[in-house]
């Protein structure tokens, strides 16, 4: 995908990112009337979410097949999120600036672009799909540039 279509893939991830975030706040508000700890609902509800972005994710904004390895990859990208959601959620409740609800709206809303980050570079970017090619590349650049600093020594 090109750099240009990023605005276009930014409004479907807000678009399947606010499916998710609708079963996110679901979940939570479910858990926290039951007297879940904020954290342990958070947690929760999060990994229910997260299920449903992938699939979500996968085939409406970056048209990628469903796949283990993927999936994998996306829930990596989704726990450094996850610390974003939690650690926002829980200090808002805690010093008392929002109930939980609107606390866990405002972790959801601070970890969105991080996460698309993550997933358009890493889970789903082209040639960052497998870390492993880009460990290769990022090599054989340091190679290239060893070899012309050998070169420039034996002149």
């Amino acid at each position: 995908m090109k750099w240009g279509d990023r605005p276009r893939q930014m409004r479907r991830y807000a678009l399947t990112g606010g499916i998710a975030a609708a079963v996110d706040l679901g979940v939570f508000g479910l858990l926290v009337t039951l007297d879940i700890p904020v954290p342990l609902a958070a947690v929760a509800s999060f990994g229910l979410a997260a299920v449903a972005n992938y699939f979500l994710t996968s085939r409406i904004v970056f048209a990628r097949a469903a796949t283990v390895n993927g999936f994998a990859l996306f829930l990596v990208a989704a726990v450094v999120g996850l610390g974003m959601n939690v650690g926002v959620t829980t200090a808002m409740v805690v010093t008392g600036w929002v109930p939980p609800l609107g606390a866990k709206a405002s972790g959801i809303g601070a970890a969105f672009f991080l996460n698309f980050a993550l997933n358009a570079t890493f889970v789903f970017g082209n040639g960052w799909a497998n870390p492993l090619a880009g460990l290769r590349r990022m090599a054989k650049l340091r190679d290239v540039v060893t070899f012309r600093k050998c070169a420039r020594r034996l002149r």
